[in-house]
């Protein structure tokens, strides 16, 4: 049986509640499920160095070993994960929770001037412009002219490329919205248009769309907006020279660590390098697609919110 390391506060409510579910999906080191309440929608069992969203869980493996198939049956208790009746994992009761930052806390957390925050904008876009090449040709406008139809389901693979930024559009914009509590005028309108067109899209991609909807995000993207909103101007230089440098490898994982971001310039360059790899890390293009709407939104979100 495997062991709960690291749990969603949307996936202990879950198993808080008790529910009861049926395998949609299994990779090398994911398994979806679908449930419909208390939620309807996907939740994610995961290997080690996966990334963590709130309805995930992740076990210490490198892979899954457990024979498990779409169509199982899956029950969720308080402390076991059970499949076709079968005990596999254990100790959710004790696995050490993430959920994302609070409102008050992003609130609270510095505050650069906004162009130090295009500049940095700018600097990720080239440092993704050579390291990951666009996987589907996104339309250049501004947001005020962005048709969610033109994105939902643009692109191949379970999570395609057009939905993959329209998440980290959100995400980048409600984080944005929380941390200078300046609403954005054209979300309104955006997000209900993704909402009434989720049928337009596939199912995992459906999950990570509504959870971007309701301003949730995993680890990871969090990592990278409070990395990248936290220093001053960043240098094209620094931050390709931190990414190819092996000395700062190890101290990678340490400076990623909830709440560890210095205040020093090479520190920060260091966090935000390590949250942009780790994005990088996911899926064939969705971590690269995703970072992109990410700073699409930011630099939208900002530049209205200069006037």
């Amino acid at each position: 049986m495997y062991h709960a390391s690291l749990i969603g506060k949307t996936f202990t409510d879950i198993c808080e509640t008790g529910a009861v579910g049926k395998i949609h999906s299994v990779f090398e080191c994911a398994v979806n499920i679908q449930i419909d309440r208390p939620i309807n929608g996907l939740v994610t069992l995961l290997c080690n160095n996966a990334d963590i969203m709130p309805a995930n869980l992740i076990v210490h493996a490198a892979c899954w070993e457990e024979p498990m198939k779409s169509g199982d049956t899956v029950l969720f208790t308080k402390d076991i994960v059970y499949v076709n009746n079968i005990p596999v994992i254990g100790g959710i009761a004790t696995a050490k929770q993430w959920k994302r930052l609070s409102d008050e806390k992003i609130a609270t957390l510095d505050k650069p001037v906004f162009d130090a925050i295009l500049h940095n904008c700018k600097v990720v876009e080239g440092y993704l412009h050579k390291n990951a090449p666009l996987a589907a040709p996104f339309p250049i406008m501004p947001l005020s002219c962005v048709n969610p139809l033109e994105f939902i389901g643009l692109g191949a693979g379970l999570t395609p490329a057009g939905d993959d930024f329209l998440a980290g559009m959100l995400c980048g914009i409600i984080f944005m919205e929380k941390l200078f509590g300046v609403k954005n005028p054209y979300l309104p309108k955006i997000s209900k248009t993704i909402e009434n067109n989720l049928n337009k899209t596939g199912e995992i991609s459906r999950h990570f769309l509504r959870y971007a909807l309701d301003g949730e995000w995993g680890r990871n993207t969090e990592d990278f907006l409070v990395a990248l909103t936290k220093q001053s101007c960043l240098d094209v230089f620094d931050l390709t020279q931190t990414a190819s440098a092996e000395d700062t490898v190890p101290g990678i994982s340490k400076c990623i660590a909830k709440d560890h971001y210095p205040s020093s310039r090479g520190s920060a360059t260091l966090c935000l390098v390590a949250s942009i790899n780790r994005k990088l890390s996911f899926g064939a293009s969705s971590g690269a697609d995703e970072l992109r709407g990410c700073l699409f939104g930011i630099t939208e979100h900002v530049t209205l919110s200069q006037y």
